[in-house]
């Protein structure tokens, strides 16, 4: 667990015994009463060092500082890695044990820094969505925690949509039209499976067919 250090709640003062290297950003902290693992910048603001005395409450507030900061840290290592929404993030964080306060200044920090920003995630996605419909694409960006507002704003044309529709029903049925209704079935299956709704797909179909409008 990287995150939710495991902090001693004591009545006399902590003694800090030795800090050791630990990982590449953190120290270990061995003390009388268990050791624990430090952000190594934290560490040094704190002037933290063998024989020092810590009370209770001094030793949770470095504890704390020390958590926003590896939080922080391991978004950041993430973000620079691919995009992602906020509440991907805070669900990265919180797998990797960081408490919900970490979490929260870490996405706020990334967020104010632009490294997530849910707007040009929304913009990014839809712009790479092609072939999809907008029930899939809504659905999706929904459960990466887009606001249903930023869906709106970035979703695509009636026009676009029927568009992107009949090139994925022709790239389905490679340049042939559907000659039965078993292959109309599998087609609405493969656009339904796409994303596409019902009024798009007979559009299609019917444009495929000749037609002005045709019901499924």
């Amino acid at each position: 667990m990287e995150g939710a250090f495991s902090t001693p709640f004591f009545h006399t003062a902590m003694v800090i015994l030795e800090i050791t290297s630990d990982k590449k950003d953190t120290v270990l902290v061995s003390t009388d009463q268990g050791s624990f693992r430090i952000n190594k910048d934290v560490c040094a603001s704190k002037r933290l060092r063998s024989g020092m005395e810590l009370e209770e409450e001094q030793w949770l507030r470095i504890v704390a500082e020390s958590d926003k900061k590896e939080a922080f840290l391991k978004g950041l290592q993430y973000v620079s890695r691919k995009k992602c929404s906020v509440r991907e993030l805070c669900e990265l964080l919180a797998r990797k044990g960081f408490c919900e306060e970490a979490i929260e200044s870490a996405a706020s920090k990334l967020a104010q820094y632009g490294y997530v920003d849910d707007r040009e995630y929304a913009r990014s996605y839809m712009a790479s969505s092609a072939g999809k419909g907008r029930l899939r694409t809504s659905f999706e960006l929904s459960r990466k925690g887009i606001s249903p507002e930023l869906i709106e704003e970035f979703s695509k044309s009636p026009e676009k949509e029927l568009g992107e529709c009949l090139a994925t029903a022709e790239r389905f049925l490679k340049g042939s039209a559907p000659q039965d209704a078993k292959a109309k079935q599998r087609l609405y299956r493969h656009l339904c499976y796409r994303g596409f709704d019902r009024e798009t797909i007979s559009q299609v179909l019917a444009a495929l067919k000749g037609e002005g409008t045709e019901e499924i």
